[in-house]
């Protein structure tokens, strides 16, 4: 063996030994991150997913964990960025679309996002949270008809969705015609329970709006969910309560409160701010 041929062997092997040493390198900031996350240190998370990057900037997994990072934030600016890159990096991943699609909803980009949703559900047809989140941005936009589609779809593909029904009375409710029977059905042959059967009962008016919110209050069934987040979904459908009665201000002050204490991003939330632009076109929620 020539002196070439072994200089090339070592070569190789040492640009194996280093791309080894920085994936390692990357995997390590990854988890520094996922630690910093969990403790709600956002901030110290986004430097170690930048660092992990650093190490190994052709992982498209690290560009969706600082993208997602930067989303609960809400600099949805640069959590598209990541997302796009990782696009770039793996093309034809369903659930990078799924996550650019969120972004663009944080940007307020509601047509881009119905498009990138739509590529994600073109990708895996049998997607639910890719459908659910597009009838969502339907709703947002009231475009109802394909809202509705998107959530009969979404119950097609789960029957037992316990949330595709409201949202299905919820559209219907745009039509003037609020459909009780899309509750009353689940509910009275118990294929309901916890959060939702509140839920159910609320818009069915076997429970007050003021009762409603206590019970979240009081959490008597010990349900494990955070206090804020279960707040702001509660005030969402207490507002749509009122709405359909056409009680506009109460629904108002309802959907004001849910955007106060609503973490960003979770689908009642954002129902919410679209709600208050519809009741109050020239304001910004």
């Amino acid at each position: 063996m020539t002196h070439f041929a072994v200089f090339r062997i070592v070569f190789a092997l040492g640009l194996f030994a280093l791309a080894g040493c920085q994936m390692g390198s990357s995997a390590y900031e990854t988890y520094l991150g996922k630690k910093a996350e969990s403790a709600g240190r956002i901030d110290e998370a986004i430097l170690h997913y930048s660092a992990a990057i650093d190490h190994a900037p052709g992982v498209g997994e690290s560009y969706i964990t600082r993208g997602s990072a930067y989303s609960l934030k809400g600099d949805y600016g640069r959590a598209l960025a990541d997302f796009s890159r990782a696009i770039e990096l793996v093309p034809g991943n369903s659930v990078y679309h799924f996550n650019r699609g969120n972004a663009l909803i944080g940007l307020k980009r509601h047509e881009e996002a119905i498009a990138e949703f739509g590529r994600a559900i073109e990708l895996s047809p049998a997607s639910i949270g890719a459908i659910r989140r597009r009838g969502l941005v339907f709703f947002l936009v009231s475009r109802y008809p394909e809202a509705r589609a998107d959530f009969e779809q979404v119950l097609g593909l789960n029957p037992e969705d316990e949330f595709a029904p409201v949202w299905l009375y919820l559209v219907a409710a745009r039509g003037g015609n609020p459909d009780r029977a899309l509750l009353a059905g689940p509910l009275e042959a118990e294929k309901v329970g916890g959060w939702a059967r509140q839920v159910y009962e609320l818009f069915l008016e076997k429970a007050s709006p003021e009762a409603f919110e206590e019970s979240i209050r009081e959490n008597k069934a010990r349900e494990r969910y955070d206090l804020d987040e279960r707040l702001s979904e509660g005030r969402f459908y207490i507002g749509e309560y009122h709405l359909i009665r056409g009680e506009k201000e109460k629904a108002r002050r309802a959907f004001l409160k849910s955007t106060d204490t609503g973490p960003l991003g979770i689908y009642e939330f954002l129902a919410s701010q679209a709600e208050l632009t519809r009741l109050n076109p020239t304001a910004k929620p």
